[in-house]
């Protein structure tokens, strides 16, 4: 384990500063040598809460390492979080999720600053499962657009359905889940 204040801030090409920063192809070359995988999560004030640049960092990583490089969340994904809570949900239901409701709703918070990446995975896992999926969330929240027609595509393929409200009660009405954030 690399304490993250044990480094400096990793950086793309063209944002560096000296002394301060650390090219990321360089990070990536010595964590290649150090162990198996490189796991990382970075979202949030992190990448100055700009929406892709965490994805952005992680690719960088991926590109000049010679190992696995993990996603441990960005400010769009966090994989592993999806898979545990599909694998949580199929233990207890059962591996096929059909027929299932699970009601995704941000949870009450004086901003909508804070990762949504969470709810993608979840919701996007699930609907490769056939969940039928509700999405209540502020009126202000949107989803990636990439995801949610991921979402739709695959509820569409896998017999669930997915719909989204502004009204935070939808996710609770009739769900085997609720899911918040």
């Amino acid at each position: 384990f690399l304490e993250p204040s044990a480094t400096r801030l990793p950086t793309l090409e063209g944002e560096d500063v000296p002394y301060k920063t650390e090219r990321i192809s360089d990070m990536a070359r010595v964590f290649t040598g150090m162990g198996d995988g490189i796991a990382i999560r970075i979202l949030g004030d992190a990448v100055n809460w700009e929406y892709d640049k965490g994805l952005k960092v992680l690719k960088e990583f991926a590109k000049w390492a010679d190992i696995p490089v993990i996603n441990m969340e960005d400010n769009i994904y966090h994989p592993c979080q999806g898979m545990a809570d599909v694998m949580t949900m199929q233990e207890i239901f059962g591996k096929d999720l059909r027929g299932l409701k699970l009601g995704v709703t941000w949870t009450y918070s004086g901003s909508t600053k804070k990762p949504i990446a969470p709810h993608h995975d979840v919701m996007y896992a699930a609907s490769y499962f056939g969940a039928d999926i509700i999405y209540a969330k502020p009126p202000e929240l949107r989803i990636d657009p990439e995801i949610e027609k991921a979402i739709k595509e695959n509820v569409e393929a896998n017999g669930g359905s997915y719909q989204v409200s502004d009204n935070f009660e939808d996710a609770f009405v009739d769900a085997d889940i609720v899911y918040g954030k």
